[in-house]
């Protein structure tokens, strides 16, 4: 589980064996950027992007599995009816 800020600064995470930290940033009102750490090292960075007309989020990441390689992904979630939610303006509250 993870609660945390989107201001890009490490939260703790906890009931996931593969990583101790993760920070997001709001990068735009439709764009996160991530990292999750492993004891100390970035092991998963990347960005997701959700389209303007909030029906797609595509998620690309960038891993390094724990034996040291290293692999790219990209998913790419669609709906039908229904809206992915967009950030939108981020509050100054949420940036502190």
């Amino acid at each position: 589980m993870w609660t945390g800020r989107f201001d890009g600064k490490d939260y703790p995470v906890t009931g996931d064996p593969t990583s101790d930290k993760r920070s997001y940033l709001a990068i735009d009102d439709h764009t996160l950027g991530l990292n999750a750490r492993k004891g100390g090292k970035i092991i998963i960075s990347g960005r997701i992007t959700v389209s303007p007309d909030g029906k797609t989020r595509t998620v690309t990441v960038s891993e390094t599995d724990p034996t040291g390689k290293k692999f790219q992904s990209t998913a790419v979630y669609m709906t039908g009816n229904e809206r992915f939610p967009v950030l939108g303006p981020l509050r100054e509250s949420d940036s502190a």
